[in-house]
């Protein structure tokens, strides 16, 4: 049987189908050393204390990169295709599988109109699961500001987090690159088990 694929065009010659996520496969904005997830690090907490590895590391929690990507549709006009932004992706890489109960895993970002952005997934029983949101102030004068995001997929050992143009709009720039993992049975927020930033920056739609 053979198969035919038709497309009935709109009045004005567009057809848009979707394509994965940057095909460039550009580098990861944060990288950072592997095996030094042992929470007694420097952390992000002060610089005084070097990035090492140790017998207690903790591959579960072991951020290795932090990639964004901008994903994209062909959009075809008048038999012309051209890459239209249609939102935006974030990828944790650790080194190994996050599968242990009661760990928060987070990316940091700060945009024009979010000082602190959070892209956070939990494996606690009692977490949000998957959110990007923009935090109240504290004391508490607003709420946060949630977006819209699909739930976060875990693939093997990384996070990703897809997040639609209506959130992220293109030509937002990220800036103030960091990324840290945390236990959270109770909410306890310090110290994180391993952090990692960078000066890079990442606009949505490049």
């Amino acid at each position: 049987m053979r198969l035919r694929l038709c497309v009935l065009a709109a009045a004005g010659g567009a057809v848009l189908t979707m394509l994965p996520a940057s095909a460039g496969a550009a580098k990861p904005q944060i990288t950072d050393v592997a095996g030094d997830a042992n929470a007694i690090n420097g952390q992000g907490e002060t610089t005084s204390v070097p990035s090492q590895s140790t017998p207690a590391d903790a591959s579960f929690a072991d951020i290795v990169s932090v990639r964004f990507a901008t994903t994209f549709a062909t959009k075809v006009v008048k038999h012309k295709k051209t890459l239209v932004p249609t939102g935006m992706t974030a990828t944790m890489t650790l080194a190994a599988p996050p599968t242990v109960p009661f760990v928060n895993y987070r990316i940091y970002a700060s945009t024009a109109r979010c000082s602190n952005l959070f892209f956070e997934y939990s494996t606690s029983p009692a977490g949000r699961g998957t959110d990007l949101r923009c935090p109240g102030s504290v004391p508490v004068v607003s709420a946060d500001t949630l977006f819209t995001v699909k739930p976060a997929v875990v693939k093997g050992n990384t996070i990703t987090w897809t997040v639609p143009l209506k959130s992220l709009p293109a030509g937002t720039t990220l800036t103030g690159l960091q990324a840290d993992t945390r236990f959270n049975p109770v909410k306890l927020t310090i110290p994180s088990i391993d952090y990692a930033s960078s000066p890079s920056t990442f606009t949505v739609g490049k």
